[in-house]
């Protein structure tokens, strides 16, 4: 069951394709969480249980959930370090950002498998809106200093929650 979800949510996220008459990645992104959410949102009873697992109890179950969360952040760090080539997304530890992306993700999915009144549209808006800028109004920015750049940014699997800093 889990590997079916795996490859409808795999099948359902596709690969940014920037250029002419290409649309704008922006609404690629879009497109992509509106067939996630709308999947995840059709399968309820799916959700409710890799949402309300309880541990301990099943450790083979335990280790294929957390298989399964531990492929989903791969693919989002694959699609982080895939936008960093492209130049679309900032430099950082995708490893940290994709289980930080995942954990919001579930709780968001969690608190609307629990809603019978769910405007996808809307949603898809602010997770793009959260994902793109963050929480911070663009004028509280300045006062955020630049990272300092250390050795350990430059090596291969750094650990750092920041990466490397920006130029």
């Amino acid at each position: 069951m889990l590997e079916q979800v795996v490859t409808e949510l795999t099948q359902r996220i596709q690969r940014l394709r920037p250029g002419p008459g290409e649309p704008d990645p922006v609404d690629q992104l879009r497109a992509n969480l509106t067939r996630v959410l709308t999947y995840v949102l059709a399968e309820r009873e799916l959700t409710d249980i890799l949402l309300n697992h309880s541990t301990g109890f099943d450790h083979e179950l335990d280790g294929k959930i957390q298989d399964f969360y531990d492929r989903i952040a791969a693919l989002i760090k694959r699609s982080l370090d895939l936008g960093i080539e492209m130049n679309l997304v900032r430099n950082s530890d995708t490893r940290a950002v994709s289980y930080a992306i995942l954990g919001g993700v579930k709780e968001l999915i969690g608190m609307l498998s629990r809603s019978s009144d769910t405007d996808i549209e809307s949603l898809v808006e602010e997770i793009l809106q959260f994902g793109l800028s963050g929480v911070a109004r663009p004028e509280l920015l300045k006062f955020v200093p630049p990272r300092r750049e250390t050795a350990g940014d430059r090596q291969p699997g750094n650990l750092s929650f920041f990466g490397p800093k920006l130029d």
